[in-house]
């Protein structure tokens, strides 16, 4: 699940542009996406809620920046 997320999801200081002036990061490529959501869209037929949420909390993709 980690390596299907980093694959298709950027850091966002890496793919979305950023102006000060407009408040920080334009999300010119949609987003930003919730982690969770997004596992539980694409994985939440074949694996349980909770690993879903482990993965998240333990791997920390969230708060690695992607978006």
């Amino acid at each position: 699940m980690v390596q299907w997320f980093e694959h298709n999801f950027d850091d966002r200081a890496h793919g979305t542009s950023y102006i000060t002036a407009e408040g920080g990061y334009l999300w010119n490529h949609g987003g930003p996406f919730d982690a969770e959501e997004q596992l539980y869209d694409k994985f939440g037929d074949i694996v349980s809620e909770s690993l879903i949420k482990q993965v998240v909390e333990e791997e920390e993709v969230e708060s690695d920046g992607f978006d």
